[in-house]
């Protein structure tokens, strides 16, 4: 079962690829539909930027299985 810590980056990599293709001449057909997914895509993002569990699972990802159990909320 993915971890929240292994679904972010790979969110990440999702909403940069889509970037580029939505500039992209060989994605023109589509662009239209990237950038409606983008918008989505986003804003998600940004919610999920804002929320306690964010931060919790990167400090995991980055200091491996060792987490900190520092009252820091």
């Amino acid at each position: 079962m993915p971890m929240l810590a292994e679904v972010i980056p790979i969110f990440e990599i999702f909403q940069s690829d889509w970037e580029d293709m939505s500039e992209d001449p060989g994605y023109e057909d589509y662009h239209d539909a990237i950038r409606q997914g983008l918008t989505i895509a986003v804003k998600y993002y940004e919610l999920l930027d804002e929320t306690d569990s964010y931060v919790l699972a990167m400090c995991k990802r980055f200091s491996g299985d060792h987490l900190i159990t520092t009252d820091v909320f």
